[in-house]
């Protein structure tokens, strides 16, 4: 027969993620730049930002600078670690609505790799209303252009600054940028950031503002693509009794 160990214990292998899966995951399932931006945009929706500001610099060329600010909630440095340091994350599937009542639209937890499609490294600004202190952390993605170490055993560096205790919300620095933009980037990125605008001024609670010193046609605040898209404009007024008037165009 099988001579049979006396003390065998059962053994396994775990699987062990290269470094270079990131690398992976940023240019596949983030496809597009200006994808890879709406994805940064919508998370900060998802956070319950009013605001939304998207300040160019120099990105005609390779090596430009992103600034994405929102005035969302912010996260501590507990919700930093817990939820965006864990790429993946069931938070939006667990909770699809936030507590404006927006449904959630950033995609499931790998809205941050478009921080590694966009950059070569990515400083995050963030803090929650009523807490003392902003939390800065600073990414290097070229850490993990290596098979020396496990995914998780890489660490990015982050500080802590002084704030006003009302201030609250995130700022992403995407540094170095990998791609240039053009006038065609420009205009789909609109494309795609209008859809995140509520249509009419009474219930619109998100607001989305562009800057860049190359493309100024581009500069301001987006309006709804709903009301470029109308064949007909309908405007009117009603006085409570019983009078309608108003335009059609």
């Amino acid at each position: 027969g099988i001579p049979i160990k006396e003390h065998a214990s059962p053994e396994g292998l775990s699987f062990r993620i290269s470094p270079r899966l990131i690398d992976l995951f940023g240019r596949e399932l983030v496809a597009r730049t200006e994808a890879a931006v709406a994805e940064l945009v919508k998370n900060a929706y998802d956070s319950d930002a009013r605001h939304v500001h998207l300040k160019f610099q120099g990105v005609k060329n390779r090596g430009g600078e992103l600034t994405i600010s929102d005035d969302g909630d912010g996260m501590s440095l507990a919700d930093l670690r817990e939820k965006w340091m864990l790429i993946g994350t069931r938070d939006k599937l667990d909770r699809p609505r936030t507590k404006r009542n927006r449904r959630k639209v950033g995609e499931k937890g790998i809205g941050r790799l478009g921080a590694h499609k966009l950059s070569n490294r990515t400083i995050l600004k963030t803090k929650k209303q009523r807490e003392s202190k902003w939390v800065v952390l600073d990414i290097d993605w070229s850490k993990y252009y290596t098979d020396e170490h496990s995914f998780e055993e890489i660490e990015h560096p982050y500080r802590i600054e002084p704030g006003r205790p009302n201030d609250h919300g995130t700022t992403l620095i995407l540094q170095n940028l990998r791609d240039g933009f053009s006038k065609e980037n420009f205009e789909r990125l609109q494309a795609e950031l209008t859809l995140l605008v509520p249509p009419l001024p009474g219930i619109r609670d998100f607001k989305i503002e562009l800057e860049s010193d190359e493309f100024p046609e581009f500069r301001g605040e987006l309006k709804p693509a709903i009301l470029k898209a109308a064949n007909y404009i309908l405007d009117v007024s009603y006085d409570g009794k019983n009078l309608l008037s108003g335009s059609l165009k």
